[in-house]
């Protein structure tokens, strides 16, 4: 999956394996959201309906997701044993 997006394997070589699973997964994400991009569109062209993703959804309020945010990264210090 890499090198198909342009990575050499020296790239490759000199991250550690969760740095490794981390670019896969993005790079996977990327190539999914632009396959879907491109069948919605050829679904729209042959006349077949496309649900927009903004239009039906409705967004946690953003302070409670920083707030939620927040707790999540001082738990995890917790966990690493810090007192916060």
């Amino acid at each position: 999956m890499l090198f198909a997006s342009g990575w050499t394997v020296d790239d490759v070589l000199d991250l550690s394996w969760q740095q490794i699973a981390l670019v896969v997964s993005c790079v996977l994400s990327f190539k999914i959201e632009q396959a879907n991009v491109v069948s919605e569109a050829v679904s729209a062209a042959l006349g077949g309906k496309v649900e927009r993703k903004g239009a039906k959804r409705r967004r946690p309020n953003r302070t409670k997701q920083a707030e939620q945010n927040e707790r999540a990264l001082l738990a995890q210090f917790a966990q690493h044993g810090f007192d916060v």
